[in-house]
């Protein structure tokens, strides 16, 4: 809390915005694995994600056309993705 002598971290995006640890775990959007790549950090890779998603038999929550020919994109839940990027972190920084 601001007012307990305590220093609070800051959003680096945004000057002078407290930063909330658990800000990711309250969207509740689904995203393609390359908006998710985009967004994660420490990042992973799209290929990554597909990857782990892949192995772990993760359901889509749907799609998203994406304007150009071809099959629309799958999206995932941005809170299971977040969960699932904060287990794999240990390895990410290893």
């Amino acid at each position: 809390m601001p007012g307990n002598g305590k220093r609070v971290p800051l959003c680096p995006r945004n000057p002078g915005v407290p930063l909330c640890p658990w800000h990711h775990e309250r969207v509740d959007a689904d995203l393609t694995l390359a908006e998710a790549a985009q967004v994660l950090r420490p990042p992973m890779t799209e290929k990554q994600l597909i990857m782990v998603v892949a192995a772990l038999n993760l359901p889509p929550s749907g799609v998203r056309h994406t304007g150009r020919d071809g099959r629309p994109r799958r999206t995932y839940p941005w809170a299971d993705l977040s969960r699932l990027h904060a287990a794999l972190l240990p390895w990410l920084q290893g």
